[in-house]
């Protein structure tokens, strides 16, 4: 069972994906003739600086593995311009826009046009280049999870999901081979919560989505963003603990929607996140990087 892992390599690093689903990042000259690890090269994301990102998936199957999902900001030509011909089906770009104007007054139809068209545009570069699968961004504090926050506007659920699902329509037409990343829920005061999540994903689930992508928080509220452990009551007769907590936004939408679900979160003990991945029947792991919040 393998696992991926988001970090930040140095240029020209590169990751050694063990077979008992360790990951490491290595030198390239720390590779041996008849090793038993599979080499992945990081494909950098350039952070308008030296800092190059890049995020690796696994699915906890042993199919689609060696998965490797790298954000490119629509914003930034650099962030496409850093993929060149590294053209895989294992490779799957994340259609991601950082920069929002907060004030809801200024989202209107126009404006969500051009949004939907910057996306349509990348994607089309995207697919010239020969990837064939495209994955849409609603996490990470980014423009799409914010327009569907009820913190940032005060449109019903319905009128925020309007736009997001024309944007998942319209990617649809380029690649049939579109996934969502979604937060699910905010895990913040007056955020977006489950329910939210769930009537998003079914409604992505009915237009045609097949797989998807799910996680949780805001850097807006870091005592929850943060946590690593969850118990349940005593009053609960079957006794649980995780230091998975974030598994919980896909276990949302289990049941409630017919999709492949995987989960991006953050993981404490890699070996149990994994086994209880496997026991709640989650389709694959990614593992959000940690944060210093000092």
């Amino acid at each position: 069972m393998k696992l991926g892992k988001e970090i930040n390599p140095p240029f020209n690093s590169i990751s050694r994906v063990y077979t008992e689903a360790a990951l490491a990042s290595v030198s390239p000259r720390g590779l041996t003739a008849g090793s038993s690890v599979r080499v992945t090269p990081w494909i950098p994301r350039l952070n308008r600086g030296t800092t190059q990102t890049a995020s690796a998936a696994e699915n906890l199957s042993d199919s689609d593995a060696g998965l490797i999902f790298p954000r490119i900001d629509i914003d930034h030509e650099d962030d496409f311009l850093s993929l060149g011909a590294l053209a895989s089906a294992n490779i799957r770009p994340v259609l991601v826009k950082n920069q929002l104007a907060l004030h809801s007054t200024r989202w209107t139809h126009s404006f969500f046009n051009e949004l939907i068209m910057q996306h349509v545009a990348m994607a089309k570069r995207l697919v010239e280049l020969g990837f064939s699968h495209l994955v849409i961004a609603a996490d990470g504090d980014s423009a799409w999870q914010k327009i569907l926050s009820p913190r940032f506007s005060s449109h019903d659920i319905n009128q925020r999901k309007a736009p997001f699902l024309d944007l998942y329509c319209a990617m649809r037409e380029i690649t049939g081979h579109v996934v969502v990343l979604l937060t699910v829920e905010e895990l913040a005061p007056e955020g977006m919560d489950a329910t939210d999540g769930i009537l998003i994903a079914n409604d992505l689930e009915h237009l045609g989505l097949k797989e998807i992508i799910a996680t949780s928080g805001t850097r807006d509220f870091l005592p929850l963003y943060t946590r690593r452990e969850t118990c349940q009551k005593p009053s609960v007769p079957d006794q649980f603990f995780s230091n998975s907590p974030h598994l919980a936004s896909a276990i949302w939408l289990q049941g409630r929607t017919n999709l492949s679900i995987w989960c991006s979160a953050f993981f404490e003990d890699k070996e149990r996140t994994i086994t209880l991945a496997r026991r709640l029947g989650i389709a694959g792991l990614i593992e959000k990087p940690s944060i210093n919040i000092y």
